[in-house]
């Protein structure tokens, strides 16, 4: 069945993949299973493996870093909220 996102987690989430898929992989939101766990969790990493479909993620097993996009996101969020 997958995973119900927030709105914005998948937000961000979406962007975080599709800097995934533009730099090849250079970036990838799911290297924290393999920072986190070493190489067990080889199985469970790489962006290819996740599915996001509106708010709702398949992503087999594997864990995300999304601090850095977070953070941006937010930043942006609170920089619209300013403008109004």
């Amino acid at each position: 069945p997958g995973f119900l996102l927030s709105e914005d987690t998948a937000r961000v989430l979406r962007v975080a993949l599709d800097v995934a898929r533009e730099t090849e992989g250079v970036f990838d939101p799911t290297l924290a299973a393999l920072t986190r766990h070493g190489p067990v969790a080889a199985k469970q990493w790489g962006w290819q493996k996740v599915r996001l479909e509106g708010r709702r993620v398949w992503a087999g097993g594997t864990c995300f870093d999304l601090g850095g996009m977070a953070k941006g996101f937010a930043a942006q969020e609170a920089l619209a909220a300013m403008r109004k």
